[in-house]
Parts: structure tokens; sequence; C-alpha cells
């Protein structure tokens, strides 16, 4: 892998089938566990001190795993997350961790309300689950769960900008369900990545694997593993794609340039 990565929602968002351990709150359903704008957050109906969701990718199907992440696990952890698991079965019967987490005190992103954690690329399988542990009662309300395979366009940026700026506005969904638009003060970052030399396959994995979406869904894991300075040493930030250009020169074969811009999505 190239030492920065786009991780997007992949296994949960393809998933055939989605089943909570329990039902969710009606106005904080499971899609806004894995689509949407950072904003859309998902919580179970009932607080409990376990709750897990699994995931059917599909019949005659199987996806293997690099790294899972939390969008707002600042707020599962205030509440006493002190478990996170990601198993993965052939049969739906018996279930083997691939990551079994228990330490939460180090956050990233640009006020560290994100968790990240990447495992050596594992077997394909038809189920995953994920299950949340907690010290207390809780109704497990996070904003995202992304797992699955980075994308990897298979080169390091040749150049990049990365600046802060206050957002025209936000969007912010109350607990009633809601959606306020207002100004915030909050700055966010917006990142313009360059790449030379990228093969054929890698640009049409990007324009399958994000821009086939629609607007809204084309949300990713900005993830430096060690080219840091690229997120301002953040780690990751959680970002929408607003543009994806590409220019392949006529005298080159399999060599592509392209031009992404991303937004951090502020929820």
């Amino acid at each position: 892998m190239t030492s920065f990565l786009f991780g997007v929602p992949d296994i949960p968002f393809h998933a055939r089938t989605i089943t909570p351990s329990a039902p969710l709150a009606q106005d904080q359903p499971e899609y806004n566990l894995f689509a949407g704008h950072r904003s859309l957050m998902g919580r179970f109906a009932a607080t409990a001190t376990s709750r897990s969701v699994s995931f059917d990718v599909g019949a005659g199907l199987t996806a293997p795993m690099q790294y899972a992440f939390l969008a707002r696990a600042d707020i599962l952890v205030a509440n006493g997350l002190n478990r996170f698991q990601l198993a993965r079965s052939a049969d739906d019967s018996a279930y083997t961790d691939e990551i079994d987490a228990s330490s939460f005190g180090t956050l990233y992103g640009p006020r560290q309300h994100d968790w990240i954690h990447v495992v050596p690329t594992t077997s394909a399988y038809r189920y995953w689950k994920a299950t949340l542990t907690s010290a207390v009662a809780q109704d497990f309300r996070f904003a995202k769960l992304y797992f699955g395979t980075f994308l990897d366009l298979g080169v390091d940026p040749d150049d990049y900008d990365i600046v802060t700026e206050l957002p025209e506005k936000e969007q912010f969904i109350t607990d009633s369900g809601a959606t306020i638009t207002a100004r915030t003060y909050d700055e966010k970052y917006r990142l313009t990545l360059i790449y030379e030399g990228v093969a054929d396959a890698a640009i049409k994995s990007f324009q399958d694997r994000i821009m086939a979406l629609q607007a809204s869904d084309r949300t990713i894991v900005a993830y430096a593993a060690t080219q840091g300075e690229v997120l301002d040493f953040k780690t990751c930030i959680h970002c929408q794609v607003l543009s994806f250009e590409t220019y392949k020169p006529s005298t080159r074969p399999d060599w592509n340039d392209c031009r992404i811009e991303l937004v951090e999505m502020i929820g």
C-alpha cells in the first residue's frame, strides 16, 4: 500500500442484508451508520451494554477487510465504550474476530472525534459482524462505521494543498430527526490532491467505488499512514469528495494524471 489511502464505506454500504441485534431508533436508523453526511447518526432504540450489527455481502460473494473506522467514536467513548469487535464468518454461525480492540484513549481527526484501526488484509468472507460493548448501558449513538479495503491509487500524491476555511453552512440532525441548516464557526479543511502516473485500473476503481455514487454518498476517510503532512498531521479526516478530474496523455499507455478535491465533513 502507498502512504496515502482512501477508506470507503465498502462492506457496510454494499451489503445485501444488514441485521442489527436490536431495533434502531426510527429517527436515526441503521442506514445512517454507513451512508450520507457525517451529521446523520444512528442509535439503538433502547440502551444496553452490548449491541451488534451483522452484514451479509450476498450469496456467492465475499469481501476482505483492511481497516475499520468509527466516526464520532468520542460519543461512544464518553458513554462507556470499552470494546469493539469486527468478526467474520463463512456460514453466519461461527464467527472469528479480525479486530478486537479495547483501547480508545487516542482518537484521530481534526477534533479527535474518530477512531481508525488498520490490519493486514484478511481473507474474503461473506458475513461480517461489528459488536460494540460498553461498561454502562448506552444507546450506542455514533455517526459512521466504515470497514473493508482501502482504495489505493498506487502512487503517492505528487502535490497537495490543504487549507482551512469557514463553511457557508452545515447540516445538523437533532434527536427528534429534524434537519437544521446553519452557519457554524468551526473551521473545516479543504484538500486538493494532484497525482501523476496513476494506472488505468486505479482510475477505474476510484470512478466505480466513489464517483459512481450519488453526490451525498461520495464520502471517504482520507488516511495518511506515514505521509502525515498531507493531512496536517491529523492521521485521518472524514471527507466528502467534491471532484475528480483526470487527464490521460496519448503518448503514455496506462498513465493518468488526476486532481481530487475533498472537503472535511463536520458533524
